[in-house]
Parts: structure tokens; C-alpha cells; sequence
């Protein structure tokens, strides 16, 4: 913060928050969820101070401070993740990944405007009726695999904006609402996958609209099942994920950084001994919305379609993807063997 450091005391009254500069011994009561970014001044002409105005601002959150949020607000929670009996009869030599592309959970949509609506909640009951379907129809694999793709938030803190290219976005609920919604839909997401399967892999990848909540919602998932060793949740915060299954070489990554006819060789630099032992090999990519898949050095790369509907840039522009939900499990030894998926209309 140019010119003068800010330290937070105390929640003031009516929803303020007292801040100081720490170096004048001054107290300032401002917004909740703003940050000072100026002060200004009136001087009289014999020196005095007559008045003071605080400049704020919305958002200013950093990385930092958004995973010590969560901590904090998980502290009372870490290592509770409820007891649920592992199923009987599950097939080892099988591995189902849940696939959740670009949820967007935090956008609003106007039927009037983009045909269907859209708001944190609708979000909640489509991804959670649609997931339900899923591991209904689902092999009772040894292995499952919740594999969020990027961009599981349309915001990525108070400010309803893009952070890269600050372009303004349609939004639904505060930012501290929205956080707490998706992750209460990945614990849902993660208890159910427990129930259907004997081990469960958890990977929460960063997207252009989620680089640091996505990092913040992986926390979350790994304080809460500390307890539980049948759950492994993958802190890494990098943009790609890779995994091997038997003969499966897999990979995922959200998609705005890398071409899809990039992926392959960014697949064989990174894990070249991986590679080398496998005989099918695949990644999954978001961002896009809409399926498409190609097939590059023996590498199929493909995207699905998002749960979300159209906000209003892309009703506009004439986007018209399908919505939906997929599973695809792998075969140890045979790679791909069965795929469900579940429209969204």
C-alpha cells in the first residue's frame, strides 16, 4: 500500500473496521472488506489539522491473506471430517474421476437475458443433483478422483472482477459467502465419493477467475480431512495435474495458459518417467465450456462443457455450448472403460 503500512485492530460498530497507520498513532474506522488506500488532509494556514478523509477501496486481498482467513476460520473444524464406512467390494484395478469444469459459482444470470438463470444457489442444487446422478450410475471403483478444473469461482475476492484484466462480472453473494458455498460443495462432493469408493484423490486446480481461492478452498479440504487417511488432498499449487493409474498416464490443467496442442509435450517434459510406463495417456482441460477433444503423439486432450449457464458477455456473443457433468473411469490395465454424464438443462 504506497505510502504508509495498514494494520487492522478491531471490528468497529455498525460494520466498520478500525485501521491505524502504525508510524502517526492514527485510528480510522472504514468499511468492512475495504483497505485505506489514501488519506487526505486540510490544513490550516497556521499548521493545524481541521479535517481528515479517508480514501478506501474494495478488495487488495492477497494470497496470504485469504489462506490465513481460512485457517483461522477452520481452526475449530481441522481433522473433523465425518467417519464414513468404506464400501464393501470395491475394484481395484478401477479409478473414476469426477470432473467439475469451471462451476463459476459466485456469477448471476438473468433468464430475460442469457435464457436460463443462474445464482450461487441454483448453482449449488444443479452441481449437487447432477454429481448425485453420477455416483449413482458410477463402478464401484477402488480409486475416485475429485478433480476440479478451474475457475470453481466466478470471483476471486470482494471486487466482482477478473484479476488480470479487471473486466467486470455479473455476481451473486459476497466473497467470503461464495468461498464458504464452494467449499461446503467440494466436502459434499468428497463425503460421497467416500462412500462410493475406497480411496479418494482430491485436486483443486487454479483458474483465471480463481488463482487464489482455488489455493484456498485446497487448504480448506486438506484441514478438514486431516483425520481421515482414506483422503488425499493434492496441495500443489500449480497450474497442472499429473497422475499415473496402471497403463493411465493423466494430466489436467485449466486450460487459459496452454493450448490444447501443447499439452502433450508439456506431459512428456514433466513427467518423462511416467510417460515412459504408460500406454494411454490423457489430459483434461476446462476453460473453453464447450466439448472439444483432440488426439496429438498418442495424447488425447480434451474440454468439457461447464455446469454454469451463459453469464451476460457470453449470452451476447452468442455462445451456446451444452451444460453438463461427466465421470470417466479407467481400467488399470486398458485405460478408459466407461464414461457417464449427466445433461444440465
Amino acid at each position: 500500500m504506497p505510502g504508509f503500512e495498514v494494520t487492522r485492530l478491531q471490528t468497529g460498530p455498525r460494520g466498520t473496521t478500525i485501521e491505524q497507520r502504525p508510524e502517526k498513532g492514527e485510528v480510522f474506522e472504514i468499511p468492512d472488506g475495504h483497505r485505506i488506500k489514501g488519506v487526505s488532509a486540510f490544513i490550516d494556514p497556521d499548521g493545524r489539522l481541521r479535517g481528515q478523509w479517508v480514501k478506501t477501496r474494495e478488495g487488495e486481498i492477497d494470497l496470504d491473506t485469504i489462506v490465513s482467513q481460512v485457517a483461522e476460520a477452520l481452526k475449530e473444524h481441522e481433522g473433523r471430517s465425518a467417519a464414513i464406512h468404506a464400501p464393501e467390494h470395491v475394484d481395484d484395478d478401477l479409478s473414476t474421476v469426477y470432473v467439475l469444469p469451471d462451476a463459476h459459482l459466485g456469477m448471476m444470470a438473468w433468464e430475460k437475458e442469457t435464457g436460463k438463470n443462474y445464482d450461487l444457489k441454483i448453482a449449488e442444487d444443479i452441481i449437487k443433483q447432477s454429481l448425485d446422478r453420477l455416483f449413482r450410475s458410477t463402478p464401484k471403483s477402488g480409486t475416485g478422483v475429485v478433480l476440479s478444473l478451474g475457475d470453481l469461482l466466478h470471483f476471486d475476492g470482494y471486487e466482482p472482477v477478473t484479476s488480470r484484466s479487471r473486466n467486470i462480472l455479473d455476481a451473486d453473494g459476497r466473497y467470503p459467502k461464495v468461498l464458504k458455498v464452494a467449499t461446503s460443495i467440494l466436502i459434499w462432493k468428497v463425503d460421497n465419493a467416500l462412500a462410493k469408493h475406497e480411496r479418494v484423490i482430491v485436486r483443486i486446480l487454479p483458474g483465471n477467475h480463481d488463482d487464489q481461492s482455488a489455493i484456498a478452498v485446497s487448504l480448506a479440504l486438506a484441514m478438514y480431512y486431516r483425520n481421515n487417511d482414506r483422503v488425499t488432498v493434492d496441495e500443489d499449487p500449480s497450474r497442472f495435474w499429473w497422475w499415473r493409474f496402471g497403463n493411465t498416464f493423466l494430466g489436467a490443467t485449466h486450460g487459459d495458459m496452454t493450448k490444447m496442442q501443447d499439452m502433450p509435450l508439456i506431459m512428456a517434459a514433466s513427467r518423462p518417467e511416467d510417460w515412459g510406463a504408460s500406454k494411454y495417456r490423457v489430459i483434461l482441460t476446462g476453460h473453453i465450456h464447450h466439448k472439444s477433444a483432440i488426439e496429438q503423439g498418442g495424447v488425447i486432450v480434451e474440454s468439457f462443457q461447464s455446469p454454469a449457464a451463459r453469464d451476460a458477455w457470453h449470452a451476447a456473443s452468442g455462445y451456446n455450448s451444452g451444460r453438463s457433468l461427466s465421470a470417466i473411469t479407467f481400467h488399470r490395465e486398458f485405460g478408459e472403460v466407461s464414461r457417464q454424464k449427466v445433461n444440465i438443462v
